[in-house]
């Protein structure tokens, strides 16, 4: 058989597997309590205090996690492109995500952020991730996350060899 054909397969037994386990636990399920007569518990404080998200500085480690994404995402629309998987409109879609994605990268204070700028400025100056200076640009945020010990992690799909 095919993998198409072995995925297929167990996609289905999967399905069944859970849809058996989901109606025994419905046919099983206790009845609702009457909401009056459930106890609310007393709030409690969190272990980590509070967050403020308008605060948070990333770090290197979650900078180039983030810019991980986003290149993998530029590697999958380049190799579906030259597979013929997509057309070259939906490629540029893509390429305009990217785009608009890079422009919104939260703002870090690491030794990585001045490179990941550089390439926010791009961006923000209507570049698309797939042109030359935009390319040299990740070069660069890949070269400065591995020397702060983060590298740039670029994932492939199945129909890719991944």
């Amino acid at each position: 058989m095919t993998t198409t054909r072995h995925n297929s397969i167990f996609a289905l037994a999967v399905s069944a597997i859970a849809l058996i386990g989901l109606a025994g636990c419905a046919s099983s399920a206790p009845a609702e309590p009457d909401v009056a007569t459930v106890p609310v518990p007393a709030a409690s404080p969190s272990p980590t205090g509070s967050f403020d998200t308008m605060a948070y500085q990333p770090d290197a480690a979650w900078e180039c996690g983030y810019v991980s994404a986003l290149e993998t995402a530029n590697f999958h629309a380049s190799s579906l492109l030259s597979k013929g998987t997509i057309d070259r409109a939906a490629y540029d879609a893509r390429q305009v995500a990217l785009q608009q994605a890079w422009s919104v990268i939260p703002r870090g204070s690491s030794p990585v952020t001045p490179t990941i700028r550089a390439a926010e400025s791009l961006a923000d100056a209507g570049e698309l991730p797939s042109s030359d200076a935009f390319r040299h640009a990740a070069a660069a945020i890949t070269d400065a996350c591995e020397a702060n010990r983060a590298p740039v992690i670029i994932g492939s799909l199945a129909v890719m060899g991944g």
